[in-house]
């Protein structure tokens, strides 16, 4: 089994109320809202979705300093925040840094 990120439809396709609506409805609309995980089988056959939504699943360490030689190894993959909680703690952009990259 593999699995990858799946990030959210356009920022622009979703006002802040239809986020807020869809992250407390269904996990589908959560997903295309928010993005997530995709797991795969060993064919690349999508199994399983997970969306990201409020809850206790997916959590964080504490804030580490960036390092600013990652920007170009991750550059075209940064995409804006629409999580209104994210949004309203300062984060604007995020991004899937794959288990294992090394980014230089």
């Amino acid at each position: 089994t593999s699995f990858l990120w799946a990030f959210p439809a356009g920022e622009e396709s979703f006002s802040a109320q239809d986020r807020g609506y869809f992250a407390t409805t269904r996990p589908s609309a959560a997903f295309l809202t928010f993005g997530g995980f995709v797991y795969l089988d060993q064919t690349d056959k999508v199994v399983s979705t997970m969306a990201v939504a409020m809850g206790s699943g997916l959590t964080f360490s504490k804030p580490k300093k960036w390092n600013s030689k990652y920007n170009a190894a991750l550059s075209g993959r940064w995409q804006p925040v629409n999580l209104p909680l994210m949004k309203r703690k300062g984060a604007r952009l995020f991004t899937w840094v794959n288990p294992g990259e090394v980014l230089s």
